[in-house]
């Protein structure tokens, strides 16, 4: 049996059964870059999205979009929000900064804990109206 596995564009290289060395080392590369981009969404991301719903509110996580994207679709009382989860001390990645400048829908919200998500709805921390 021969497998046949894409080392660039253009060319093809045939080998004999088991995965050529250039496609195990795109696997890994890609799986790597998976693991990274999960790492950076489990730290308050879980957390935020739990204290969304328990109020209400509808949430669907965009994370693994990309391209800058923000991370969440959050629907609540008839309104849509655009928020993006970042750690203490996180940044916009470059990404980021030109998808929300160039995004001609509503203004994107920049959330650290779940405390400032509620408040993006207009509720307190105990999720009563501000």
């Amino acid at each position: 049996m021969l497998l046949v596995a894409y080392t660039s564009g253009l060319e093809a290289d045939v080998h004999a059964p088991g995965p050529s060395p250039v496609l195990v080392l795109h696997l890994r590369k890609v799986l790597a870059l998976m693991a990274r981009r999960a790492a950076r969404v489990d730290l308050n991301h879980q957390d935020i999205v739990a204290a969304l719903k328990v109020v209400g509110a509808s949430v669907q996580s965009l994370a693994a979009s990309g391209s800058g994207c923000p991370d969440l679709l959050v629907g609540h009382r008839r309104r849509n929000y655009l928020i993006e989860v970042k750690g203490r001390l996180g940044k916009l990645t470059p990404d980021q900064v030109v998808w929300h400048r160039e995004w001609q829908g509503m203004t994107v919200a920049i959330v650290r804990s779940p405390e400032e998500a509620l408040e993006v709805l207009g509720l307190d921390k105990h999720g009563r109206k501000r």
